[in-house]
């Protein structure tokens, strides 16, 4: 079945295919739900497994994140006008998920756990699995919250995961996929955030062969932070499509979007990054920036930044480094013994590197680690 995703907020010339993305995903006649396991909760943290769809839909519902229409700028194609929470792969994502049971976790008022708390799922091999997780900080709240995704063999998985934050409450998520390199992956994510809070993020795919990211954030409340980092590393004959949008509603917030990562030969890649300056949206700073290595000559890479106004008083920035090693670096890592594998390594493993570092597990930080050598480990036995 396919699914239109990762739509642009607005419409723009189309010949390289940028509006949206037709995702085909096919589940087995059977979900098997992925194997999960949660480590131990600490404080006043709540959750709730097994929430029924209904229940689950109602959760969303009373958290009362209307989506207004936008009120100046013309040609704005509604892409989230069918969601009540937007997400960045938008409607016809929720029509996949919507009958998914999902999982809820509530940090109540001043919550303030002392470590992170980790959701691992593990997805069958050949198997399909789909997963919906919420996530509620109160007024007050400090929490982490990691995701890791993996699977030894080929397999499919999509999450979706929602992150609502109410005044003053901070939330630092980060989720990692490793996934076998013949796997199909997707993550959905809608963000909220009220008067004052802050929401970090820090997202790492490393495998599978196709890959969905999409987000979007709304900075509703005066005052509000979001940061977002996304690596990835696209292997020969993957593709890799991301639609991140931050949407600012209330004053003086500040947002940025960071993306890194590497293309190897034959992989292809579709960015889509949007800062949406809303009515009343005054004083708001908003910073996008890409950074991209080619390791190859038939890399398929195709950005569209975006930032869109209804207010004159906001700031704006984006940026995109996109490109391959030199043959001057190549040349001075060569005479220092590196050959040209290592030295691709080398580049790739400072670029991700300073979100690797972030992932709050030792065992995951390390796994990740070893994923990346055992990635170039296999391109230098194919050079050789």
């Amino acid at each position: 079945m396919t699914y239109q995703v990762n739509h642009l907020p607005v419409l723009t010339w189309n010949a390289l295919g940028l509006n949206a993305a037709a995702m085909d995903f096919s589940p087995a006649e059977n979900l098997t739900p992925p194997a999960l396991t949660v480590n131990h909760f600490y404080g006043d943290a709540e959750m709730e497994a097994d929430l029924s769809p209904a229940a689950f839909e109602a959760r969303l519902a009373a958290l009362g994140t209307a989506n207004e229409e936008e009120a100046i700028v013309a040609g704005k194609f509604p892409i989230y006008a069918e969601q009540s929470f937007p997400t960045g792969m938008g409607a016809d994502a929720d029509r996949l998920m919507r009958e998914i049971p999902g999982t809820g976790l509530t940090f109540p008022e001043n919550c303030r756990p002392p470590k992170h708390i980790t959701f691992r799922y593990t997805i069958p091999a050949g198997g399909s699995s789909l997963a919906r997780l919420l996530i509620v900080a109160k007024k007050g709240s400090d929490a982490s919250v990691l995701l890791y995704a993996s699977s030894e063999d080929a397999a499919a998985f999509g999450m979706q995961t929602y992150v609502f934050l109410e005044e003053g409450a901070r939330l630092t998520l980060t989720a990692v996929q490793r996934m076998h390199r013949e796997s199909f992956f997707f993550h959905d994510i809608g963000g909220w955030g009220e008067e004052n809070s802050s929401f970090t993020l820090s997202k790492l795919d490393l495998g599978a062969k196709t890959v969905y990211e999409g987000l979007n954030h709304t900075q509703a409340g005066t005052g509000s932070r979001f940061s977002a980092d996304l690596g990835f590393l696209g292997l020969h004959g993957s593709k890799t499509d991301i639609n991140y949008n931050d949407v600012f509603r209330g004053s003086r917030a500040d947002g940025r979007m960071y993306f890194k990562g590497a293309l190897m030969d034959g992989a292809e890649k579709t960015f889509r990054g949007t800062i949406d300056f809303r009515r009343a949206a005054t004083g708001c700073t908003g910073d996008e920036q890409e950074d991209v290595i080619l390791l190859g000559d038939s890399v398929v890479n195709k950005t569209i930044p975006l930032i869109l106004g209804e207010e004159e008083d906001v700031e704006g920035r984006h940026a995109s480094t996109i490109g391959s090693l030199s043959d001057d670096m190549l040349f001075y890592m060569q005479t220092r013994g590196i050959d040209r594998v290592h030295a691709e390594e080398l580049m790739v493993r400072a670029s991700l590197a300073g979100i690797a570092d972030r992932i709050p597990s030792d065992d995951i930080r390390c796994g990740v680690n070893t994923a990346i050598a055992d990635i170039f480990k296999v391109e230098g036995d194919d050079e050789a």
